[in-house]
């Protein structure tokens, strides 16, 4: 911890930590899924990875419309400005799609674990897939957003292996 608070030096970073420690602490005792598995969680959890999918499609719309904007739009001080805010809408909109697919695939591989009727092994295979996909389709991200190396080159395989997570998704779906 003593290595993490060097980074944190604004007042909102210190509340984030205090509230993210207060989280996992409250996660460690209580047990990650106290939850009960019944129809009604079950269901929660469904839409949350379904609504993750429809995140997903609502990312490319806002990427298109980005790109609309960027080219009809020849103002620089309102370019950048609007870049700015379609910038910060698709990283928001990303952490949502991953919070929602997240917890959709810990509550279903809990559920596979602890089995109250069973899953097939597909199914499973193609959400963890899936979720692998997810990450590599965030690190990319990251990585051209903080252009760390070639911009293009990252920003192709971003936006490649967004469409393979949106074909594992499919697939993931019509096994269900």
């Amino acid at each position: 911890m003593i290595r993490i608070a060097g980074y944190i030096k604004s007042p909102y970073q210190k509340i984030a930590y205090i509230f993210t420690l207060t989280l996992v602490l409250y996660i460690a005792g209580s047990g990650l899924f106290s939850i009960p598995l019944n129809s009604t969680t079950m269901n929660i959890s469904a839409r949350a990875g379904g609504l993750s999918f429809y995140a997903i499609g609502a990312l490319f719309l806002l990427t298109v419309i980005k790109a609309a904007f960027l080219e009809f739009v020849k103002n620089s001080s309102i370019r950048s400005s609007g870049q700015t805010i379609f910038r910060f809408l698709h990283k928001a909109l990303g952490w949502f799609i991953l919070i929602l697919a997240g917890y959709h695939s810990l509550f279903f591989l809990y559920y596979y674990i602890w089995p109250v009727v069973p899953i097939s092994i597909f199914v499973v295979i193609t959400g963890l897939c899936a979720m692998a996909c997810l990450f590599y389709v965030i690190i990319l991200g990251r990585n051209t957003f903080f252009k760390n190396s070639n911009y293009e080159s990252m920003y192709f395989k971003h936006v490649f292996a967004t469409l393979l997570l949106i074909l594992i998704t499919v697939l993931h779906l019509n096994l269900l």
